[in-house]
């Protein structure tokens, strides 16, 4: 039986992830026990600290409501420790990143990243060291939430994105990312990744593999491309729709790529159109009139009209200015 290490006391540590064992208040009062001892010891100053326990606590709550918004039926309770803690090392020292280094003997060369990135990925020992449980969604959540990485659990997809865009983020871009994220959060942490790539370039400064793997895992999101376009053309082509044009918004618009109007010749054609789509493409909502429909499929937005509606609403009019794409 070989040696037993310090990693793998702590997994022995595992907790029960149930409503019944949990005390989100108790979750919260670690955090803040956890920022003052560390205001205490580092001389952090108290807005500092405060600032960034409430920007735990919106983590939180942006992280439960995407969770909710797209359905995806992350455990709640893991939501709450990856949010409340995803930070819980923010403030911790050279020396304390140095012993748990020593402590879980992972390779020195962690410390030669960025020192405002060793929060996330030392800082998830951190987190388990000094509450003593361990999970390894959590854990694997917290260590991504600066980087990202490929691959992502929809938790740490969660935690990743809720950083970037939770409500007390109020400069413009972060309030256009949130916009995007509650819309297309896949999308957001493309962008994301993306200008977070573009803007470490500029400044000279060396990328993280882990945003490297991972922005090239996500940059598919940024844009829906081609391909999709001309399937979503392939379908309403099959409808018999007339007069289709496509207007390319790509760098128009950071909520979707293309907006395509055409006109029906009935309103059973107009409904083929949504049953076509549907069987191809996941439609994210459908609004009609007795006259026009308008589909939503995330980053492409379907018109179809009669022709007089068409002509009345003048849609072609209204997105004269964007350049019509061109297969």
């Amino acid at each position: 039986m070989g040696k037993v290490t310090e990693l793998d006391k702590l997994i022995e540590n595992r907790i029960s992830f149930d409503e019944s064992n949990f005390d989100i208040e108790e979750l919260k009062n670690n955090l803040f026990k956890k920022y003052e001892e560390c205001a205490k010891k580092y001389k952090v100053d108290k807005d500092r600290y405060l600032g960034r326990y409430i920007h735990s606590l919106g983590v939180y709550k942006m992280a439960l409501e995407l969770n909710e918004l797209f359905h995806l039926n992350v455990d709640k309770v893991k939501i709450a420790y990856a949010a409340i803690y995803h930070d819980y090392a923010k403030f911790a020292s050279l020396k304390d990143y140095e012993d748990i280094v020593k402590k879980y003997n992972l390779d020195k060369d962690i410390l030669k990243k960025p020192f405002k990135v060793l929060h996330a990925c030392l800082g998830c020992y951190i987190v388990m060291d000094e509450l003593s449980f361990y999970d390894e969604d959590v854990f694997n959540a917290i260590r991504t939430h600066t980087t990202g990485d490929k691959n992502m659990t929809p938790l740490q997809e969660l935690i990743y994105i809720s950083d970037c865009v939770e409500e007390n983020r109020i400069d413009p871009y972060f309030v256009t990312m949130r916009r995007i994220a509650k819309k297309n959060y896949k999308k957001a942490i493309g962008i994301f990744l993306r200008d977070t790539v573009l803007r470490l370039k500029e400044e000279g400064k060396d990328l993280d593999e882990l945003t490297i793997d991972a922005y090239n895992d996500y940059k598919i999101y940024c844009s829906s491309g081609n391909d999709k376009i001309s399937l979503v053309l392939d379908c309403i082509d099959k409808n018999l729709v007339k007069d289709i044009k496509v207007y390319d918004a790509r760098e128009f618009s950071p909520f979707f790529d293309f907006i395509v109007v055409s006109t029906a010749l009935s309103n059973r054609q107009m409904q083929a159109c949504i049953s076509y789509l549907q069987d191809e493409f996941e439609i994210k909502g459908v609004e009609s009139g007795e006259e026009w429909t308008l589909i939503d499929l995330g980053d492409i937005i379907v018109n179809v009209f009669k022709e007089e509606d068409r002509n009345k609403y003048a849609l072609d009019r209204l997105y004269a200015h964007l350049p019509l794409y061109q297969e």
